[in-house]
């Protein structure tokens, strides 16, 4: 797998996140796990602030044609206080990079 960014709510569940974690994916279509390492984690308020701090946000979004499009795709994602741009509002924004 490619990809080398993941974007979250910094919730209480990626909060405990640490440099040097595993972290295990599953892709949808396959079910196939791939484990990843946690090396950096950037804080951002915002999906925006966060997606505009990158060289190219299609490193996460490869199928979005602007970022406007990529906040909304990201606030509208399901989340235990009611959609992502809830949470964020609550819990900021975290750019996790992993290899």
């Amino acid at each position: 797998n490619k990809k080398h960014y993941e974007i979250r709510v910094f919730d209480e569940k990626r909060r405990k996140l640490l440099l040097g974690d595993k972290i295990i994916f599953q892709k949808r279509d396959s079910g196939e796990t791939i484990e990843k390492t946690v090396v950096k984690l950037m804080l951002f308020d915002t999906f925006k602030e966060t997606l505009e701090c990158m060289k190219d946000f299609r490193e996460v979004l490869p199928s979005i044609e602007t970022i406007d499009e990529g906040v909304l795709l990201y606030e509208n994602i399901s989340h235990e206080v009611g959609n992502y741009k809830k949470a964020s509002a609550k819990f900021g924004v975290v750019l996790i990079k992993i290899e």
